[in-house]
């Protein structure tokens, strides 16, 4: 074959493998197109209460929604969540690819050359089985060959490097699972802390509606009374400012409720044009522990984040291991089988085959093997330093966790008190302005002050059920307790 059709056909071989694989290496890549491939990477849309949303990518729900369904969606769909879960298939395939390596290889080939070099000539030709007698070496001539093989080996030993690698990335895979339990907490507690805000913020909302409406009622009861002569007009006056000042008051409350309904439906991983009506719940029924001592246990044997170092303690040592097995020698077995012909009229019985064990050894490296064991130790220390911090972090986190809830508790006990007392203040007061022994600044005066005591309490009560949660999610329980207590989560939304 002369090097022209030669030349043809290596270019009909090339064109028709870039048909075959689709010219990949010159597509294109855009963020939308990806998305539009993968929409539910940015949303997952099983389960009875979420389904398809306008565009890829999104989500929405149908109908109302409770405390254990915000969170059941941001355990779905908050991208803290998914980027987790995506970690653990990533740690599924790094084993699967550590494992690779214990595995023989095998492939097969094909090959088509020609030429009239002496060395090819010699040793395709014999390969052949085909050396005609009297050959020069010198000159032998233009030779064809076509050549097809197959060849297998595998790695008998790499001073174990292989294997502890494939137990690193097993430790790797529990590593992303603690990873996700501690998202989980996190996500959970972000959604209750967001769900209770929204419904603080209602509240204040609430009262503000309830103190204007109040005040209202009096600027009507106080115009009769001007109109007849039984009021001043400065007391007209001082109502007026006052109600703008509800009015001002139920402006900031409305907003503080856009904010917090944002600041959820962001928690649960939802756009947040999202409709969305939320229902007051409660929360499933926690324990406060009996001390701090006994909330520390209970997070040091449950808290994710801890394990979750711990495990890179464990890691890091085995790296050490694969640093010391670099200086190990290295056995490979391989073997192969192919054939060679000078046409395409093949002949199996003219078929060769080969097989070698392989001993190798690094003498020197250029300090490279030195370095990777200065690495792992360093990596080590690292790990071990480390691992210090998140217990002495988990300590500092359930001491507050601990007292935010011993605090919130005598906080709400207060507040209850107080408006006790502010209402009763305020119907004693009002008592007096209606017989006129006070004026009407005294009686505003009380009004705001009940209010305040409102708002306090339900300050108060809300943030005794975040701070009970932040305790749960402090010792590590929280995500456990909706996994296991969601029929009794469901309950308490009806009740």
């Amino acid at each position: 074959m002369k090097p022209g059709a030669l030349v043809a056909k290596c270019f009909i071989l090339t064109a028709a493998f870039f048909l075959s694989s689709g010219f990949t290496g010159f597509k294109t890549y855009t963020y939308d197109e990806i998305i539009k491939e993968h929409p539910d990477a940015l949303c997952d849309a099983s389960g009875n209460i979420l389904k398809d949303g306008p565009g890829p990518g999104t989500c929405i729900l149908s109908g109302s929604a409770g405390i254990g369904d915000a969170i059941k969606i941001a355990l779905k769909n908050n991208p803290e969540m998914l980027m987790a879960s995506a970690r653990i298939d990533r740690a599924d395939a790094m084993r699967t690819e550590a494992e690779s390596a214990l595995w023989p290889k095998a492939g097969v080939y094909g090959e088509y050359s020609q030429g009239d070099a002496p060395s090819g000539y010699l040793f395709k030709t014999i390969d052949q089985r085909k050396l005609p007698p009297g050959t020069n070496f010198n000159d032998p001539g233009w030779y064809d060959n076509y050549e097809f093989g197959a060849s297998a080996g595998v790695n008998l030993y790499r001073g174990g490097q292989d294997m502890t690698r494939v137990r690193m990335a097993g430790i790797e895979k529990k590593i992303s699972e603690k990873d996700r339990l501690a998202a989980g907490n996190r996500v959970i507690s972000s959604v209750i802390n967001a769900y209770f805000d929204l419904f603080s913020a209602r509240e204040f909302e609430r009262i503000a509606k309830q103190s204007s409406d109040t005040v209202r009622e009096q600027l009507r009861i106080m115009e009769v009374r001007f109109a007849s002569g039984g009021a001043l007009k400065s007391d007209i006056l001082s109502l007026k400012v006052r109600v703008a000042e509800a009015d001002e008051e139920i402006v900031k409350s409305r907003n503080r409720v856009m904010m917090a309904e944002a600041a959820l439906k962001r928690a649960m991983g939802m756009p947040l044009e999202t409709k969305i009506e939320f229902k007051e719940a409660s929360l499933p029924a926690t324990d406060k522990p009996e001390s701090y001592e006994k909330a520390l246990e209970t997070a040091v044997a449950k808290r994710p984040e801890l394990e979750s170092v711990r495990q890179k303690v464990v890691q890091a040592r085995m790296s050490q291991d694969v640093a010391k097995g670099m200086w190990m020698p290295k056995v490979d077995l391989n073997g192969r089988l192919y054939a060679d012909y000078p046409d395409t009229k093949f002949d199996t019985e003219d078929a060769n085959w080969m097989v070698a064990a392989l001993v190798s050894w690094d003498l020197f490296t250029g300090n490279y093997r030195k370095a990777e064991a200065d690495k792992a130790r360093a990596n080590l220390y690292e790990s071990l330093a480390a691992s210090r911090q998140a217990l002495m972090d988990i300590q500092l986190d359930v001491k507050n966790a601990y007292l935010k809830t011993s605090e919130s508790e005598e906080r709400f006990k207060v507040a209850e008190s107080g408006v006790s007392m502010a209402e009763e203040s305020l119907k004693l007061v009002k008592q007096q302005y209606d017989g006129g022994s006070v004026p009407i600044t005294r009686y505003l005066e009380t009004e705001l002050a009940r209010n305040g005591s409102l708002i306090r309490k339900a300050s108060a009560h809300y943030d005794r059920e975040k701070s009970r949660a932040d305790m749960a999610r402090a010792t590590g329980v929280l995500i456990n307790l909706f996994n296991e207590d969601a029929g009794e989560g469901r309950e308490n939304e009806k009740k």
